[in-house]
């Protein structure tokens, strides 16, 4: 960490190995949370943050993230059938050919589903008068949608969608006017937001799925918003 009068700065990482992995996706027709073990997974990243406050009336912020997680072994996932007319799943390499083989998620060296690499964003914000103009901005990166970091397929190996989620960005403006002070001391203020201020279509958070062959449960993020406020201070 860093501090000075006008500056605040920080940087942390980590490196952390897990054991029988447990990862965890939300089914929302069946209401429950589905576990998978992942195995071996070693997760690693580093984040930092630098705020710049030159005078009293403005703020500026900024930060950002990389975090990544490594799958060491593959994933026992099944037999070939014998039945010679329904083998299993092509995508795996079934066929009546290799009978009552196994065949396996091919987890190994793979990032964990869900979860983007990077993050990066900051803050500005200036007191003018009893105003007080704040604007946000902060992009996310793609992110894998299964384990294996494939393209989702069918059974007969037909994509039907690619391996990523795409990467997004979000603004947020924000307009605060104090208009007193409150019998408990505080401040009495109107306030303004508009989230998602260029009406940014995107994922806001999925669990991931084990292989390809599996399709997540996806949460789309909100649209466009704006919203008024009255705020007491004590």
């Amino acid at each position: 960490r860093y501090q000075t009068g006008q500056i605040q700065a920080q940087l942390s990482g980590y490196y952390t190995m897990y054991d029988n992995r447990l990862a965890t996706a939300y089914d929302p027709i069946q209401d429950v949370t589905i576990f998978r073990n992942l195995g071996r997974v070693d997760k690693y990243g580093i984040d930092g943050s630098v705020a710049w406050q030159p005078n009293d009336d403005l703020l500026l912020y900024v930060f950002g993230s990389y975090n990544d997680s490594e799958i060491k072994e593959n994933l026992l996932a099944g037999t070939c059938a014998t039945n010679p007319t329904n083998p299993g799943p092509a995508a795996y390499g079934c066929t009546a050919a290799n009978a009552g083989q196994d065949y396996f998620f091919e987890l190994a060296g793979k990032s964990e589903s869900g979860a983007p690499r990077f993050m990066i964003g900051g803050r500005a914000q200036y007191n003018f008068g009893g105003f007080e103009f704040g604007a946000q901005v902060k992009h996310t990166g793609k992110r894998f949608v299964n384990d294996e970091n494939l393209a989702i397929v069918s059974g007969s190996g037909t994509q039907l969608f690619p391996a990523q989620v795409d990467s997004y960005t979000l603004v947020d403006l924000d307009i605060r006017y104090k208009i007193a002070e409150s019998p408990t001391g505080g401040d009495v203020a109107l306030q303004f937001n508009v989230t998602n201020l260029f009406d940014e279509l995107y994922v806001a958070g999925f669990g991931g799925s084990l292989d390809r062959t599996s399709s997540p449960f996806v949460q789309i993020g909100p649209p466009r918003a704006a919203s008024i406020s009255l705020l007491f201070g004590y």
